[in-house]
């Protein structure tokens, strides 16, 4: 066999080509293989989405808008008077509740502490109203039990209701003087035209009623409440 048969019978045979992996060719690996979640994650992570943006964590965390030329000192004595108007309907309550039992019996008196508790209620609303509207802040504190819920007569009821009218004035007249002194002319004449001369009726009418129980027949004066005649803040039918 001549030479140039061995060298071409050395040569290396020509390589073939591996057949590739059948689950390399349709199952990528878990290094090649795309990942769902990665990339929604990383956009979410770096877009804020609007539900984030109003995040219930900062409902009351901003500024108020409305506040302007409303001193502390007022917004301070303002929650001051809500309470005390909370505590005064919670003592009249318990004075409408006393008169209705059965061994007590004197529903026109009854219906009159009623209506004086809801008056109580609604001035605490007009309050919490207008400290909203001003950009104050309500702070709410606990009510305590009223001293008494039970009285020996309805002279004791009536006076332990004067003297509560006659409390309740006198931090209104606090109220008034503290916006005077800070300039604040819209809260003076909130009070003007609201509370100021409600509480002058009020005093009045329960000073009226008290001379009237102590010289009437009392029954006489229950059935004269029931018909409305007198009423706390010059209200005819007393409803």
């Amino acid at each position: 066999m001549s030479s140039d048969c061995k060298g071409s019978s050395n040569d290396p045979p020509p390589k073939k080509d591996k057949p590739k992996c059948e689950s390399t060719r349709h199952e990528p690996t878990k290094e090649n293989k795309p990942c769902k979640e990665t990339k929604p994650k990383s956009k979410k992570s770096s877009e804020p989405t609007q539900s984030s943006q109003h995040s219930p964590d900062s409902l009351g965390k901003t500024e108020r808008q409305t506040l302007q030329n409303f001193h502390e000192d007022c917004i301070d004595k303002i929650n001051t008077q809500i309470n005390d108007e909370i505590r005064s309907a919670y003592t009249y309550i318990s004075m409408a509740s006393f008169c209705t039992q059965d061994n007590v019996a004197l529903f026109g008196f009854a219906k009159f502490f009623t209506h004086s508790y809801k008056e109580e209620i609604e001035h605490m609303e007009h309050l919490i109203a207008y400290l909203n509207k001003r950009g104050g802040q309500l702070r709410l504190t606990s009510i305590e039990a009223p001293s008494k819920q039970e009285w020996n007569t309805v002279e004791d009821l009536l006076t332990e209701a004067l003297h509560m009218e006659k409390q309740l004035n006198e931090k209104l007249l606090k109220l008034h003087a503290c916006a005077s002194q800070h300039g604040d002319a819209n809260l003076t004449d909130f009070l003007e035209g609201r509370y100021l001369q409600e509480q002058v009726d009020a005093i009045k009418t329960l000073a009226d009623l008290l001379t009237t129980v102590r010289r009437t027949q009392l029954y006489l004066v229950d059935r004269d409440l029931m018909s409305g005649k007198f009423s706390m803040h010059g209200n005819d039918n007393g409803e």
